[in-house]
């Protein structure tokens, strides 16, 4: 068989279990990625950073997220920490979600996924829109660059309300996706 023929099917097969191991190229040059599932979702990562919204609102919800983490650490993921504020996604603040993933990934060792955990509610009484929830476009560019360049998985929890739907949106984009943890809605119609 000539060598032309052997690279066909080389590449052939590369492509076939490419499609069935998430991350391939990973699973073939580096160390492959752990799995875990949680809320149906699946988590793929060696190292996983949690931001967890640390707002009032958030009270009563710490058990159900160290149950996570604890699921997510029996699969052999390396899980750190970090709390911010709020989730928005606006450059120049400390306390929102685009400034704890830009912290996150100068750490070392770097992740190789983000799980925010939250409860989305970014309003306050007055129905006005909390300083710490504010996003704008420069930050969506920012946290799509900061994702994509440093190929980053995004997994977002939510014990409450929906996320915003670009949220959502990005971390589909970057391999992640959304861990629904509200209670079921126990009212009969």
């Amino acid at each position: 068989m000539s060598a032309w023929a052997w690279l066909v099917i080389g590449v052939m097969v590369v492509y076939g279990v490419g499609s069935l191991v998430p991350d391939m190229a990973t699973a073939l040059f580096g160390k492959p990625l752990r799995h875990a599932e949680i809320g149906g979702t699946d988590f793929y990562a060696n190292v996983l950073y949690v931001v967890r919204d640390d707002s009032t609102s958030m009270q009563g919800t710490e058990q159900q997220l160290e149950t996570q983490i604890e699921t997510l650490e029996r699969s052999g993921m390396k899980v750190d920490r970090m709390t911010v504020t709020g989730f928005g996604v606006k450059e120049g603040r400390d306390d929102n979600l685009l400034h704890a993933i830009e912290e996150s990934l100068l750490a070392k060792p770097k992740p190789d996924a983000i799980y925010a955990f939250s409860d989305f509610i970014r309003f306050d009484e007055e129905g006005e829109v909390l300083a710490y929830w504010a996003s704008d476009d420069a930050g969506w560019t920012e946290l799509e660059r900061l994702l994509e360049t440093h190929r980053v998985r995004l997994y977002l929890g939510t014990v409450e309300s929906e996320p915003v739907s670009r949220l959502e949106e990005v971390a589909r984009e970057s391999g992640g996706g959304l861990v629904d943890m509200k209670p079921p809605n126990t009212e009969t119609p």
